[in-house]
């Protein structure tokens, strides 16, 4: 019998979301495919590649990455990719939302790196969080259901016994309010 909080903890790994997000805001708004590519290359499949590396290497022990200290390795090359992501959109693509959007993405990681380092919190909903947050900020009121995630998600960490409630509302708290924070600072107009 299938496991279904495993099997949304696994659908939703953070790499996905992050996917959703971009993808349906690049064709939503029509960007065209470089930018999808770059989002999805560097956003996305870099990471998670990245991921799958260091397990083979034996640097990090599962593909959810649960052990906090070994996030790290993981988290920082990815970051350095995200960094590439944005100067090819900003100097390639020249595409203000989306290098905002990367921007926010890139902060938001970042900070919960910094929070990793000292207390583990769930990624799975803050990105989830972060997903739903970007998609209402950017397009409106009709993506308000994507709101729905984030505690489905986090309640499936729970019930997988990968993260307390406290790490799971934590994550969802900083994905959302962060994303929000970063993308009214860089000065991108809210559909809502």
């Amino acid at each position: 019998m299938v496991n279904v909080w495993r099997a949304i903890s696994s659908l939703f790994h953070p790499s996905v979301p992050t996917l959703i997000a971009f993808t349906i805001i690049e064709f939503w708004l029509r960007m065209g495919f470089l930018t999808f590519a770059v989002t999805t290359f560097f956003f996305s499949v870099l990471p998670f590649v990245i991921t799958l590396y260091m397990m083979k290497k034996g640097i990090v022990s599962d593909v959810m990455i649960k052990k906090r200290e070994q996030r790290v390795f993981v988290i920082l090359p990815s970051i350095l990719g995200y960094g590439i992501a944005i100067v090819l959109t900003v100097f390639l693509l020249k595409n203000v939302l989306i290098s905002a959007l990367e921007a926010t993405y890139t902060i938001n990681t970042t900070i919960i790196l910094a929070i990793t380092l000292r207390y583990k919190i769930s990624i799975h909903t803050a990105v989830a969080g972060g997903m739903a947050a970007g998609l209402f900020y950017v397009l409106g009121w009709f993506f308000v259901p994507f709101f729905v995630i984030p505690p489905v998600v986090g309640y499936a960490r729970i019930r997988e016994k990968n993260h307390s409630i406290d790490q799971v509302l934590i994550g969802g708290i900083i994905g959302v309010v962060l994303t929000f924070l970063n993308l009214h600072l860089l000065g991108i107009r809210s559909a809502i």
